[in-house]
């Protein structure tokens, strides 16, 4: 569990500056990977919040991508702390 927190961080911060400059794919590639990853560790919610996100990205569509990758940094939060 470990490995997967230190592996998220990182690609949140990704997925913002992706947001911020409209780059769907980077959104999507991130997206999925934490979708996977979330799923093979168990964690539901991360995987869900991924899997809109990697929606919102194909899409094209951006309008709720900032609320989901901040629900996912309040899992992460919420993971690192127990």
């Amino acid at each position: 569990m470990q490995i997967y927190l230190e592996d998220v961080s990182p690609r949140l911060k990704i997925m913002i500056a992706a947001i911020a400059s409209d780059d769907f794919g980077q959104i999507a590639r991130e997206a999925h990977h934490l979708k996977g990853t979330s799923a093979n560790v168990g964690a539901i919610a991360m995987y869900l919040a991924s899997e809109k996100l990697e929606k919102l990205a194909y899409e094209q569509e951006l309008r709720d991508a900032t609320n989901l990758v901040l629900e996912l940094k309040q899992f992460v939060n919420s993971m690192q702390d127990l």
